[in-house]
Order: C-alpha cells, then structure tokens, then sequence
C-alpha cells in the first residue's frame, strides 16, 4: 500500500512538474509571439510613415500662389472608434509640369475603410474579446492635363486608379489628417498653412483572420507638415 501511495505522489509531482513546464513554455511562446508581432508593426508603421509623409509633402507643388490645393477633406467622429477622429477621405492636388496655362496635374485620394476582417480584440489577461474597429487605407490617383484658364481637364476626364506598392498597417486603428494655420489652429483645407498627420498602430497576433490584438501597446505617429506655397 504504502508503495501505492509513494508511486501516486511521484505520479501526481511529475504531472505538476510537466503541466508547469507546459505553462511556462506557453508564457514564453506568448511573449515571442507578442515582441515578433509589435517588432513587425514598427516596421509597417515606419514604412506607412514615409511614403505618407514623402506623399503628402508633394501636397500643392507648382501653384504658384494659388492656395486651391484640396478638393475635400472629411473627418467624422463615430463611437465605435471611442471617440477618435478619423480622415475617411482625404483629396489634394498637385502639378507636376507647368506649361503656360496648361499644366500635367495629379489628384490623389485616400480612402480610409473599415477593415471587416480584423474586428476582434483579445485581453490577454482576462481572455475577454472586445470590438475594436481597425482601418485600411487605400491610395488612389488620376493625372492629366489641366487648363488654368478653364480650370477643368483637358480632353478625356482622367479616371482614378487605385495605387499598389501603397499599404497601410494591418493593425491601423486611427488616421486622421488635421489642415492648420500658422497658429497651429484647426482651419478649413482652402485656409491651411500646414496639415498634421496622425495615426495609430495596434499590433497583431497571428492568424490574422482572428485579429488578436495586443490592445495596450499601441504604436502612435505624427508628423507636421508646411504645405504650399510657402
């Protein structure tokens, strides 16, 4: 008998044993899953950084002293996005070639979209899912020659062609493009002096399609920019 107890402590010891190496190998494959998910969300709000802010920065180029450089610009406050502004469309111009009173114009949108595949936000402590709405952004443009005269397209209107080589996080949270004037104050696009861009970056675990974010460690990122003329 006392063999029989001696064997089902040693049993019960060893299941311990293995069910801690278990949860610790767990907790470190987590926590590798956790640092490789937030190292590859860097890189992809780094890169989304640079081609905005190199994008942006072309933003009323060869107006002379003109300041009609935008379109329109929309931005809208929802409560799924717990209050945070966002750019849902976002139009600006810019000439490339200026010959007389004609010039090669190019227009270039984005389009901000909810994201209906990555909707689900996991705590990792309480394991409890929430909604968090996550955002792509897509870049279009159109070019073509304009009259300065007639202030339309000459010829044939261009038609808008999504740009690839252009991708946003998959983890995009918040977006917003902010037009100021010298004082830094909030201003209609015709009045702006600068725009502010902004966004946000929630890295994700993998599989994608269930979108188990990290939801406390959000990348920000915000840049401002003088726009033309200057």
């Amino acid at each position: 008998m006392q063999f029989f107890f001696d064997h089902l402590i040693a049993s019960v010891v060893t299941l311990t044993l293995g069910l801690s190496l278990i949860s610790q190998q767990a907790t470190v494959r987590q926590d590798n899953m956790e640092r490789l998910s937030i190292y590859q969300a860097k890189g992809q709000a780094l890169n989304f950084a640079e081609w905005v802010e190199d994008d942006v920065v072309k933003l009323g180029a060869r107006f002379g002293t003109s300041r009609n450089r935008f379109d329109r610009e929309t931005a809208y406050e929802t409560s799924a996005t717990g209050g945070h502004l966002y750019t849902s469309l976002f139009d600006y111009y810019y000439n490339e070639t200026v010959d007389g009173d004609e010039v090669s114009r190019v227009e270039v949108r984005y389009e901000v979209v909810q994201n209906d595949s990555l909707l689900t936000s996991i705590d990792q402590l309480t394991a409890d899912s929430t909604y968090t709405p996550l955002y792509q952004l897509t870049r279009s443009q159109r070019k073509g020659s304009y009259s300065l005269v007639t202030e339309d397209w000459i010829g044939t209107e261009p038609t808008w062609e999504e740009t690839t080589g252009y991708r946003s996080p998959s983890g995009l949270r918040h977006f917003h493009i902010i037009p100021l004037d010298s004082d830094g104050q909030a201003v209609e696009p015709a009045q702006a002096d600068y725009v502010r861009l902004q966004f946000e970056v929630l890295p994700t675990l993998f599989p994608l399609y269930h979108a188990r974010l990290i939801p406390n460690r959000p990348l920000h990122w915000s840049t401002t920019i003088e726009i033309r003329p200057f």
